[in-house]
């Protein structure tokens, strides 16, 4: 959320142009909770609800989760 909120405040409205059409095109109702730029509007549009709470913490998570992997890959 901090980066995205990055790219719009530096003004790169290309990459989150980008971003914006990519999430557009059709998916299945699976495919749709994973939509990054429609979690994302309702963060910086001020409707925080348990969906994306727990959207971003699992994003969050699964980041951390693979820097710990590569790091302890490169260790060994």
């Amino acid at each position: 959320v901090l980066v995205s909120w990055g790219f719009m405040a530096t003004n790169f409205n290309f990459i989150i142009s980008f971003v914006a059409e990519v999430s557009r095109l059709p998916m299945s109702g699976e495919g749709q909770s994973f939509n990054y730029m429609a979690h994302f509007q309702n963060f910086i549009s001020g409707q925080i609800g348990i969906d994306n709470i727990i959207y971003f913490t699992g994003l969050i998570a699964l980041t951390l989760w693979f820097n710990v992997f590569v790091i302890e890959y490169k260790r060994s």
